[in-house]
């Protein structure tokens, strides 16, 4: 379960790095996407973070929270390794949001990060083509460009729009919600920025397409002499 700190800087990232889910789980490891897309739809009905509901872990006393985080800093920045020689907390997402609030931009990510390493859109079209056009694993895919090993997955779902947890909205027209159009100017502009999020998707998605065809006909060009 989330605290409520945790699900308000899950939001402000949100908002921060322009409503990009992959983006907002890869900085933060943490929720999955239907999760997140629960917590925005509801602080935009509410207007107020998602209040965190019965959090079972035991209390724990400031003295406790910074020996945690001083471990965690201290020993190879390993969140098991810090709960197994601890014997706390329970949850590794306790102890993340310990971490970023005691010691903030300190917390070691597994995927990429935008806000310390931005990469152009271009950068993530090409290492996206390649992994379509499958010239190698993806690791040697970004050893070569040299980004993370998790980054060419990531950004594959993030421009092909096959993220997990997002099976309630596939396989319906994009139009289907517009059919009969709300009253309420808010749900409009909602309505409006999601309409422009699937058609920069659809943008991205054909220029790997295109990106993945180019590389697809230099690879076999040299067969054609055979």
């Amino acid at each position: 379960m989330y605290s409520t700190e945790q699900r308000r800087l899950a939001i402000e990232t949100f908002i921060r790095f322009d409503h990009s889910y992959a983006d907002t789980i890869a900085e933060l490891g943490y929720p999955d996407r239907h999760t997140l897309n629960s917590w925005w739809r509801e602080y935009g009905e509410t207007g107020e973070v998602p209040v965190g509901k019965m959090i079972r872990e035991p209390r724990f006393s400031d003295d406790q929270k910074r020996e945690a985080v001083e471990h965690y800093l201290g020993h190879g920045k390993s969140l098991s390794r810090t709960m197994r020689a601890l014997g706390y907390p329970k949850g590794s997402d306790t102890l993340r949001g310990w971490i970023d609030e005691l010691a903030p931009g300190q917390r070691k990510y597994r995927g990429p990060n935008p806000k310390r390493d931005p990469v152009p859109v271009e950068k993530k079209v090409q290492v996206v083509a390649e992994l379509e056009a499958r010239t190698g694993p993806a690791a040697q895919i970004a050893e070569k460009h040299g980004v993370p090993r998790a980054a060419p997955h990531v950004w594959r779902r993030e421009i092909m729009g096959d993220n997990v947890g997002d099976t309630e909205e596939k396989g319906f027209p994009v139009s289907r919600e517009y059919d009969d159009p709300p009253d309420d100017i808010e749900e409009l502009q909602d309505m409006l920025r999601e309409a422009k999020m699937q058609l920069r998707r659809v943008q991205l998605e054909l220029e790997v397409r295109q990106a993945t065809l180019e590389i697809v006909k230099k690879t076999r060009a040299p067969n054609r002499g055979c």
